[in-house]
């Protein structure tokens, strides 16, 4: 991990499970990686308003991701659209990716 880089956090929202418990999980990842690593994340969840249609949520999402170095994958992203795209989207920009899991953050391939 590398304190100057800034990590975007992507975790399922609406397309997979509870939207209360999927903000509340993202805050309690986001915390842990940022006090067991000491890096920067930057969580969309709590920052992109909630009372935005998805198209525009995502598009937003897209321009925050963009700011970011790294991505780290999280909660069952493989179910969510939006966190399929954007895991796609990194592969594509050669963005690093890594995958946070049981309190750990890997740079595992998913693959």
């Amino acid at each position: 991990m590398d304190k100057n880089k800034l990590y975007y956090l992507a975790h399922p929202f609406t397309t997979y499970g509870n939207e209360t418990r999927n903000l509340i999980s993202s805050r309690l990842i986001a915390r842990w990686i940022r006090l067991r690593y000491g890096i920067s994340v930057l969580n969309p969840l709590v920052t992109v308003p909630q009372s935005l249609t998805w198209d525009d949520a995502m598009y937003k999402c897209g321009l925050l991701l963009d700011a970011c170095d790294a991505i780290i994958m999280s909660g069952q992203w493989q179910k969510s659209k939006g966190c399929i795209d954007e895991y796609e989207a990194s592969k594509f920009e050669s963005r690093e990716v890594l995958f946070y899991q049981r309190g750990c953050v890997s740079f595992e391939s998913y693959e």
